[in-house]
């Protein structure tokens, strides 16, 4: 066992969706400036990575794509039935906060593009520690 997996800490995730928020099995590694939560919700796998200067949000699956999230805009590829088109992705809130038994991340941001318009996204996830 190397000494990542030894760090990781089981978690489980909750994620906001539209519906009824999903619940699932997660491992979170914690470090000096933040942490590193991954966790799959049907065919897709996630990472978060944040940090005190940026959110890293990426995903593999069905789903593809690295969105960072900090004071400065940044731009992603988005794959799309068209082909993949780059988006600018302006923050608009990145917030983590604690709870009874972990804590609660809050992502929102806008993909904007000329083509495409403005595409406006929420992240919403709680990881409860103590399974």
């Amino acid at each position: 066992m190397n000494k990542d997996e030894q760090n990781k800490i089981p978690v489980l995730v909750s994620v906001a969706s539209e519906q009824e928020p999903l619940t699932v099995e997660g491992e979170l590694t914690q470090n000096l400036d933040g942490f590193a939560l991954e966790f799959k919700l049907g065919g897709d796998s996630f990472t978060v990575l944040h940090a005190e200067k940026a959110t890293q949000i990426k995903a593999d699956g069905v789903m593809a794509y690295d969105i960072t999230l900090s004071d400065e805009k940044t731009s992603t590829l988005l794959a799309t039935p068209y082909g993949k088109i780059r988006f600018d992705v302006i923050t608009v809130e990145r917030r983590v906060t604690s709870t009874n038994d972990g804590f609660k991340i809050l992502l929102a941001y806008e993909l904007n593009n000329d083509a495409a318009g403005k595409i406006a996204r929420a992240v919403d996830v709680t990881v409860h520690k103590n399974i």
